[in-house]
């Protein structure tokens, strides 16, 4: 199998053969975020444009991001830009994904009204624990306009959300923020 410019082919896990005898992939995790569109898989071969994966790396994606290759065998080729993240030993997110810490809504308005969870979902914040490396275009590295530490508004649909460790986090492009908070 030879791949072409910023091509992937990634072998995907099934979960239901993994154990875990000798395996780096908590089956928990998998199992948990497969049931919200989220695989797990080891890249096989990268094309000539690859810059940030390569061949061994376990990575993370979206189910809608890829393209079945072999039915017998489960490969799979993506763009490189579609690939979530790197697993070693935590999350790197790749490209324009963000990592993202869902932050608790306040229950209490400042003029003291209480706020029901149903009229809470909208804008979410969270505060951004990891970003990628920026998106490839044209040749050059688009930087990333958001750091670590900044807390964000998105909206409710955007990103994906996973489980690691039993905690709640989201992945994002950096172009579904709506708004980086300021501390003035």
């Amino acid at each position: 199998m030879r791949t072409l410019s910023d091509i992937l082919a990634v072998q995907r896990l099934d979960p239901a053969a993994m154990t875990d005898s000798g395996r780096l992939w908590i089956p928990d995790l998998v199992r948990d975020n497969i049931e919200k569109g989220i695989y797990f898989g080891y890249v096989k071969h990268i094309g000539p444009k690859v810059r940030d994966v390569s061949v061994g790396d376990k990575v993370m994606f979206s189910r809608w991001e890829n393209e079945p290759w072999e039915s017998g065998i489960k490969y799979c080729g993506m763009h490189e830009r579609d690939v979530m993240g790197i697993m070693s030993p935590s999350l790197h997110p790749l490209s324009d994904h963000l990592l993202l810490e869902p932050l608790k809504p306040e229950p209490i308005s400042k003029g003291g009204i209480i706020i029901p969870d149903n009229a809470q979902d909208r804008p979410l914040r969270a505060r951004v624990l990891a970003v990628g490396p920026g998106l490839w275009e044209n040749g050059c590295r688009t930087p990333m306009e958001v750091s670590p530490g900044a807390i964000v508004l998105y909206g409710k649909l955007a990103g994906t959300e996973i489980t690691l460790e039993e905690k709640q986090y989201r992945i994002i492009r950096e172009k579904d923020i709506l708004a980086v908070e300021s501390d003035a």
